[in-house]
């Protein structure tokens, strides 16, 4: 029993200083979990530049010019501590940052852990790549990490589309059948759909209001979902007639 309190004091004394060198040994609270992690990340520590890149990259972060060997060790070191923590500590981290602790199906802890530490890994990349996505017409700020995760996800497939299948939507679209319209501006319209979808209820409105739409007895928050197939479509007529009207067609 002796030998067992001064063995439990030594780990305890070991556990503080992993908290201390910023390996969240007291947050894991598990000393076989923490000692794994040191191990994997001196290995990370050890790669060269180009090998850390690709380790970067495969574990979800954006591949962007000149960034430095600390951030991509810090971000990997991030990444790895979600994917160990408990789950009280995983939904605590996503409170902390604005995401939803929520589980969307309800299955066993490890499944949660994994759902809530992918939340946090899509947030922390697209934090890195907001100005790439705000440049893209992605607005992070108003629709949120996630939401812009999937938005850029949707341009991704947008821009692999083939005429056919650009055209096949934009019909889709109940737009009919017009000359000069090219795969440039279906892809064009396309994106500006996939963000106006994904508004909050209060940017749509603005986003409607902004272009003179009126909103027909639409008053509530929850009127404006009810229709918001109804104003995206018309968003998107209206989006058409500015370009007619550039183009001197009347609409």
């Amino acid at each position: 029993a002796k030998l067992q309190l001064v063995e439990n004091l030594l780990l305890h004394e070991q556990m503080k200083r992993w908290e201390a060198a910023g390996f969240h040994a007291e947050r894991i609270g598990d000393a076989d979990r923490v000692i794994q992690f040191i191990l994997q990340y001196e290995c990370w520590e050890s790669l060269r530049d180009a090998e850390l890149v690709r380790m970067f990259v495969d574990a979800g972060m954006p591949e962007r010019e000149g960034i430095l060997r600390e951030d991509m060790l810090l971000a990997l070191k991030t990444v790895l501590t979600w994917e160990i923590l408990p789950l009280q500590e995983l939904q605590r981290d996503c409170l902390e940052q604005k995401l939803s602790a929520h589980i969307s199906e309800p299955g066993d802890e490890g499944d949660q852990r994994f759902e809530l530490a992918q939340r946090l890994r899509i947030d922390m990349s697209v934090k890195m790549s907001r100005d790439a996505f705000e440049s893209r017409g992605i607005p992070v700020g108003r629709i949120g990490t996630l939401m812009a995760s999937r938005v850029h996800a949707q341009f991704q497939h947008i821009d692999g589309c083939s005429s056919a299948q650009l055209r096949e939507w934009y019909h889709g679209a109940c737009l009919s059948e017009e000359q000069g319209v090219d795969d440039r501006e279906m892809a064009r319209l396309w994106k500006k759909v996939a963000v106006w979808a994904c508004l909050p209820p209060g940017d749509l409105r603005m986003e409607c209001d902004t272009r003179g739409l009126t909103l027909k007895g639409i008053v509530q928050k929850g009127d404006i979902e009810a229709q918001r197939d109804h104003l995206l479509f018309e968003l998107l007529v209206s989006e058409r007639a500015k370009d007619w009207e550039t183009r001197g067609v009347q609409a």
